[in-house]
């Protein structure tokens, strides 16, 4: 069992709704991981017809945050905005933009139930090797659990998770928020019995 970081000094009964009385953690950010989640991110799911570039972001930005939740570091300590349909990761588009230009992503357009849809392919050779085992199966847990969705589906879930909530729109979202999530959200088993 793991204790709920923060409950032993009181921390989690200070929650301010604009953030203020939150201490953000993020040591690293890792950008050159940015590219390789998402390559091995649209290697697995390309051929998901829900998967447009909305449930991208909103994998994402689960994938950063449970990791974060799991194990107290981030994984690619991302800046995620509390946007109308959810989290959004503003670096997410050059990233792709980029590589498109470097012939190893391809951009689709597709209609999904009646409704327009970006996605994108992997075309060339991708690689993750800087993703230790670790990453790539908390990778894979999140897809398991959350791929399936469609764009309002999905967006629906992260407007139900304590770290959107507690944003003000436009804002970044704390990564230390995760530790105040609900059962629904919480990636993480903590022991509140202490």
């Amino acid at each position: 069992m793991i204790t709920r970081p923060g409950d032993e000094n009181g921390l989690a009964t200070n929650v301010a709704p604009d953030n203020n009385s939150i201490e953000e953690r993020v040591e690293v950010h890792r950008p050159h991981l940015l590219r390789q989640v998402v390559l091995y991110v649209l290697t697995i799911v390309q051929d998901m017809p829900n998967v447009g570039e909305t449930v991208l972001q909103k994998l994402l930005y689960f994938i950063d945050f449970d990791h974060y939740e799991k194990y107290e570091e981030n994984l690619m300590g991302e800046t995620y905005l509390r946007c109308d349909y959810g989290p959004m990761n503003r670096r997410l588009r050059p990233e792709l933009r980029k590589l498109m230009r470097e012939g190893l992503v391809e951009k689709g357009q597709s209609d999904y139930f009646g409704k327009p849809q970006t996605s994108y392919r992997v075309i060339g050779n991708a690689s993750w090797d800087d993703l230790k085992p670790q990453d790539l199966a908390h990778i894979d847990d999140v897809l398991k659990r959350l791929s399936n969705l469609n764009a309002s589906q999905i967006s629906e879930y992260s407007h139900n998770d304590i770290p959107w909530i507690c944003t003000l729109p436009g804002r970044a979202i704390p990564y230390e928020l995760v530790f105040f999530r609900g059962d629904e959200h919480s990636v993480r088993e903590y022991d509140d019995d202490i």
